[in-house]
């Protein structure tokens, strides 16, 4: 039982993004359930070949405020949008207590989190060497871009979905950890295709977004009701010593 997870420079990071209600490990993609373990993938294999309905259960969820139900895409009025999405939503997913969202013994990672597997550059499309943020050459790490050519929303067909795959370079890592999700939405215009921003804990509210106009990481402050990708990490053992 728990969720199946990734070393990588010295954080235990969840395999998959949250999923339904983030809350609830009935809604996600437990370790014995693990279709990558199963399959004998990579979880960036599994996402560029797996069949559509694996696809989306894997990748269609996001969130906003603090309820930790997903919101899911659809396609409607001629346009790709989060069903459920409040374009008026003033509660910062950010500014939550890291383990309001999560199942127990699992947490929201903060900004500089993120800054031990990222940097703020132009993602390649070829393995690239790079020295994160937070710990530099003593966390030095590999990165990439990849994607799926095609996805079905319904009916309709999303192409090009963009995937981030970091590894380590210097035996700080069990397995390649892939970043994935649905666009960011903003507005009642529907999401913004591969604007990947990610959730994090910081009172300060400044996450981490992959912007693909220019492929850049990069710190974003974006406002609340800007939907984002919920990845949780492993929380540290806590442990309770009797009294003899």
């Amino acid at each position: 039982f728990g969720l199946p997870v990734i070393l990588l420079n010295d954080i235990w990071w969840c395999k998959f993004n949250a999923i339904g209600n983030s809350r609830d490990f009935n809604d996600q993609i437990l370790c014995a359930e693990d279709p990558t373990r199963l399959s004998g993938q990579t979880v960036l294999d599994y996402l560029k070949t797996c069949d559509n309905e694996d696809f989306l259960k894997v990748w269609n969820s996001a969130y906003g405020g603090n309820s930790g139900q997903a919101m899911t895409l659809v396609y409607s009025n001629e346009k790709f949008t989060l069903e459920g999405y409040k374009s008026n939503e003033s509660v910062h997913i950010n500014h939550q207590d890291p383990k309001s969202l999560s199942p127990e013994g699992y947490e929201m990672p903060t900004f500089d989190d993120y800054k031990r597997i990222l940097g703020a550059f132009a993602v390649p499309t070829s393995p690239t060497p790079f020295n994160p943020s937070n710990g530099g050459a003593d966390y030095r790490s590999e990165i990439f871009m990849d994607k799926r050519d095609e996805v079905l929303i319904g009916e309709q067909a999303m192409s090009d979905i963009r995937f981030i795959t970091i590894s380590s370079l210097k035996g700080k890592g069990t397995e390649p950890l892939t970043l994935y999700g649905v666009g960011c939405q903003w507005s009642g215009s529907g999401i913004n295709h591969n604007w990947l921003l990610f959730a994090n804990y910081n009172p300060s509210t400044t996450g981490w977004l992959f912007k693909p106009t220019n492929a850049n990481l990069e710190h974003n402050g974006a406002a609340a009701n800007n939907t984002r990708i919920v990845r949780f990490k492993k929380s540290a053992v806590e442990y309770i010593y009797g009294v003899e």
